[in-house]
């Protein structure tokens, strides 16, 4: 059988969604490579024509996913409402319900964290851009906040993430939300 020029871009392609899929869901270190495999609907065999270990395929998922996120972040405007919009949708109950289309960094920072170090120089490289974008957004006096506030971004996603109640996951939201307006000086 003769596959297309681009099959095997494609077949790439597919299995970093998936792996990424899975690993916000379930964690890096949950998820091996028989069930991305699985889950994409190809061999085991597969998998090393495209990547020589698993770890190639998380530095492979980081890039790319963080490359989507920069990608959103900057169709928003450059303004006042684009920094606020960035927030308000970052911070939302469809956000925080949506683990596995959501912010790789805030499923994934506790696995990064503990990758060797040119996994983390891959993701510090990949999340320049992504706070680069909220750099062009936020108040020039609030400048060096940037990453104090993709930090409680993060974190408040993180933790709203991890309660049960959902009146109290809307509270820690919206807390947030008010929060990083005014670390923004967009409130």
């Amino acid at each position: 059988m003769r596959y297309t020029k681009d099959h095997k871009q494609q077949t790439r392609t597919r299995i970093i969604d998936t792996a990424a899929k899975l690993f916000k869901e379930e964690g890096i270190n949950a998820v091996g490579i028989a069930a991305i495999m699985k889950s994409a609907g190809l061999t085991n065999g597969a998998f090393y024509a495209h990547f020589s270990s698993k770890q190639a395929l998380v530095e492979a998922v980081i890039v790319e996913e963080l490359k989507h996120q920069l990608m959103t972040f900057e169709s928003v405007p450059h303004d006042k409402a684009g920094l606020e919009f960035i927030i308000n949708t970052y911070l939302s109950a469809e956000h925080r319900i949506d683990c596995a289309s959501g912010c790789p960094s805030a499923a994934l920072i506790g696995d990064i964290s503990r990758l060797h170090s040119d996994a983390k120089a891959i993701y510090m490289h990949s999340l320049t851009g992504v706070t680069d974008e909220i750099k062009d957004r936020i108040a020039p006096s609030q400048v060096d906040s940037t990453y104090a506030l993709f930090g409680l971004l993060l974190g408040t996603l993180q933790m709203a993430r991890s309660v049960s109640d959902e009146s109290v996951a809307e509270a820690i939201l919206a807390s947030g939300r008010q929060a990083a307006l005014r670390l923004a000086g967009a409130a």
